[in-house]
């Protein structure tokens, strides 16, 4: 008789192992995509918002976005918080104050030449990702929360996650909002640390918030039980996955 896998999940995700926070569901998504602009305790992203006017700077004016030729009021408004790209020189700032149809207040003077080109960037971030809510960087393994939402495009974190154009995900959720949400789920373990082994430890909490470890487990198989968390500290196996 020929066996086959009856589990048929609907999801997954790469399980990154911690002490403190429980696996996040896939519902609590709310943006991925890569970090591109190294700042330190800040994630910066362009992909996740939407360019909605561009246009080319007709005066000079330190701090302020000025074209004569735009209306910033129509058809999209741009509102405070909004990205503006200086695309020749690639630096940013974010909108302060709308002073008319013509002319943005910026937080930093990246218009100083005449005659430079700019696109300005809504929605990301914006009203959508607020403090507390979880950043992880996905290449590194590691995560920190929101401090503030500095604009569509930028975060302000409270720890330094990234440092070039790493894969990072955001939860829209706090920690404690992630670890109420009982969303426990089958692991599958891949793979152990440091070399092609067969077994692994795997130390995890289950369904009903027991802590137990699983020593010499087989890699290339499924955990026995629902869990919530894989901690960190006491885990060797890597290549984790979340099925739900």
């Amino acid at each position: 008789m020929s066996t086959y896998q009856k589990l048929q999940p609907s999801s997954a995700k790469d399980i990154i192992p911690s002490n403190t926070t429980n696996i996040p569901a896939p519902a609590t998504d709310s943006f991925n995509g890569d970090n591109d602009l190294a700042e330190t305790d800040h994630l910066n992203s362009l992909t996740i918002a939407k360019a909605v006017q561009s246009g080319t700077q007709t005066a000079v004016t330190a701090d302020k976005l000025e074209d004569v030729g735009a209306d910033f009021t129509a058809p999209t408004p741009v509102v405070v918080g909004n990205t503006v790209v200086n695309t020749d020189t690639n630096a940013r700032a974010t909108v302060t104050a709308v002073d008319s149809s013509t002319i943005l207040s910026l937080d930093a003077n990246i218009f100083s030449t005449g005659n430079e080109n700019y696109q300005v960037y809504q929605g990301g971030f914006l009203n959508v990702t607020a403090p507390g809510d979880v950043v992880v960087d996905v290449d590194a393994g590691t995560f920190t929360t929101v401090k503030r939402v500095d604009s569509s495009t930028k975060l302000e974190l409270n720890s330094n996650l990234f440092t070039g154009t790493e894969t990072f995900i955001v939860y829209d959720a706090s920690v404690q909002q992630i670890n109420a949400q009982q969303a426990a789920c089958v692991v599958y373990v891949g793979d152990a640390s440091g070399s092609s082994a067969t077994w692994s430890e795997i130390k995890v909490m289950t369904a009903d918030r027991s802590v137990v470890t699983f020593s010499h487990f087989p890699t290339g198989t499924f955990l026995p039980v629902q869990v919530l968390r894989v901690y960190a500290t006491g885990t060797n196996a890597t290549n984790l996955i979340a099925l739900w």
